[in-house]
Parts: C-alpha cells; structure tokens; sequence
C-alpha cells in the first residue's frame, strides 16, 4: 500500500491528524475527526487504522520530541525565574517568598547533616554467629569440595 510510505511526506490531513493526536493526548478519533472534516462515519477504526501507519508514528515522534524539548525548562532556567520572582516589587510578599524558598532548596541551602550515634544492637548471638559459619563452611564445601572449604575455615 502506497499510503504507509516512510520517508514519503505526509498530506495536510495526516499533517493535521498527527498535530490533533498529540494535542489531545492520543485520541485517535477525534483527530481524525478534525483532520477529515468530510468523512462522515467510521472515525474510530479510520484513526485506529491511521495510527498503525509507520509515517504516522514517525511524525507523531518527532512532533512529541519537539513539543517535550520546548517545556522542559532547565536547572539555570527555573532558578532564574525564581530570582525574578524574587526580585519583583509587583509580585505578593507569599509569592516571594515561595520563590525564594524554592530557590534555596535548588542550591541545598536548607541541607541539614546529622549523626546518628546510637549503638546497634547486636541481632545475632554468639551461638547463632557459629552455627551461619558452620552452614556457610558446609555450603562452600558442597559447591567447591574440600580443600576449598578447609582454607577458608
């Protein structure tokens, strides 16, 4: 079938379909909907069947890739806006203050070190140690015979 061509670009209508899927979050019915106007019935399968389509899938792709590259903002970016914020005498004193907070937690100003110096508890007794040791010496020796298991005891 010619219409499932990579490489091959894609008409205004499944231009149109791969910008309305990505738009309304995968809905494949309704951009079909409005990527073909005239069609009149059978949307759901139309779109279904255009979603398997290797030149669909592709432009779907890229157009997800560039929508996610342009709103993911960055560290220095989102710390810029904070200091903005910050900054501006217009903004209210709880919304400055947010900012501030924000930006102190991206450069872990607020990073507090504590020691724990309690003691554990020693979980295993002595009787308990020597009997691991005694099932750990007997599965060495099980696995590697011996002389093995007589070096490491």
């Amino acid at each position: 079938m010619t219409d499932n061509m990579p490489g091959k670009p894609l008409n205004p209508a499944r231009q149109r379909f791969c910008f309305e899927i990505v738009k309304n979050g995968q809905n494949a019915t309704q951009a079909y909907r409005i990527a073909y106007p005239n069609c009149k019935s059978g949307h759901k399968q139309a779109g279904q069947r255009l979603m398997t389509y290797v030149d669909v899938k592709q432009e779907i792709g890229r157009l997800q890739a560039e929508t996610r590259a342009g709103s993911v903002k960055s560290r220095k970016q989102r710390q810029e806006f904070w200091t903005d914020m910050m900054d501006d005498e217009d903004a209210s004193r709880m919304d400055r203050l947010r900012a501030s907070e924000l930006l102190g937690k991206s450069e872990a100003d607020f990073i507090t070190v504590t020691r724990d110096e309690t003691e554990t508890p020693n979980i295993l007794s002595p009787d308990d140690a020597e009997l691991y040791k005694q099932m750990a010496l007997a599965a060495l020796q099980r696995k590697y015979g011996p002389k093995l298991a007589k070096e490491t005891g």
